[in-house]
């Protein structure tokens, strides 16, 4: 296997284990806990988590002078990929249902494949247009399930446009991490990444921290979950992949979000997936496959070179 399709399967499985965060914040949100709360703790934990691995394991201290170097990109990352990103999921999953919150957040990788083209200069090519539009369609039938009629029946309303925004801070936050990200270690970005957030959300969190003493113990195991898996691992692995192959290539793996959330639902509530469900998840693969076999990998910012397709 080439070392292309190595990473694909890498960010695919970094995909995966980020679509698990999504019934767990719907299942805390839904028990009462608040959402600054849930939101906060994505923040605080991974950067805890992050500190106490450059500290013990790397050895790399957290040099003040990097933040202050990079202040505006890391403070931006911070704003729109973390602090907004997870407010805005949290806040949205209170008032838009669950089909139609995943619905609006499966354009987010549309908006990463046009703008890794138009900002980034990332090739477009018809594969990558083709890929995308049988992965949407997939979504589509991930969404409706076995009633085709739910598309005539949805509407929309100003609460769907919070959830709209969670698809464009995470597009935003991919083209940043692929422009700037590379500027620092991983662990150094992804530290002052959160720094940047918690400071950011800290105002608006501070005066109901006491909510924490009536949290339980199984929402407490959720809420590590939520910072360890998708906060801390997954991020700094999307962070890393997304710099290797680019921002096009992992906006059309990104693609899997959706279905990954929706199967892992389905388990968690205990929802019966139908057969059209399925045949969308086949679709979204097939895309997400269409997409970026035989793509011309663009330049890794680490290295300074270009994946070779046939290594």
């Amino acid at each position: 296997m080439s070392k292309k399709y190595k990473y694909f399967i890498f960010l695919f499985l970094v995909v995966l284990g980020s679509g698990t965060g999504t019934p767990v914040v719907k299942m805390l949100v839904a028990d009462g806990v608040d959402p600054y709360v849930v939101t906060f703790s994505r923040i605080f934990i991974p950067a805890i988590l992050c500190l106490m691995w450059m500290i013990f394991v790397s050895k790399e201290l957290p040099r003040l002078q990097d933040f202050r170097r990079h202040f505006w990109p890391l403070f931006f990352m911070g704003a729109i990929g973390v602090a907004g990103l997870w407010f805005l999921m949290a806040i949205g999953l209170q008032h838009t249902e669950a089909g139609k919150s995943t619905l609006i957040h499966s354009i987010s990788p549309v908006i990463i494949v046009l703008l890794s083209h138009f900002v980034l200069k990332e090739a477009l090519g018809w594969r990558r247009i083709v890929g995308i539009i049988i992965a949407c369609l997939g979504l589509v039938f991930c969404i409706v399930g076995g009633d085709l009629a739910y598309l005539r029946r949805i509407s929309f309303n100003s609460w769907d446009l919070v959830y709209l925004g969670t698809a464009t801070c995470f597009a935003t936050y991919t083209i940043l991490i692929r422009k700037y990200g590379h500027q620092l270690s991983y662990f150094q970005t992804f530290f002052w990444i959160l720094v940047a957030s918690t400071i950011i959300l800290l105002p608006l969190v501070i005066f109901r921290l006491d909510s924490l003493f009536d949290i339980t113990a199984k929402q407490w195991a959720y809420l590590l979950y939520l910072g360890i898996v998708p906060g801390t691992v997954c991020m700094l692995l999307w962070n890393k992949g997304i710099n290797i192959v680019g921002a096009a290539v992992g906006g059309i793996i990104n693609s899997f979000f959706p279905v990954s959330a929706i199967i892992l639902s389905a388990i968690w509530f205990g929802e019966r997936l139908t057969w059209l469900q399925y045949l969308g998840a086949v679709l979204v693969i097939c895309g997400i496959w269409r997409g970026i076999n035989k793509t011309v990998m663009p330049v890794n910012y680490e290295t300074g070179q270009s994946l070779d397709p046939e290594e």
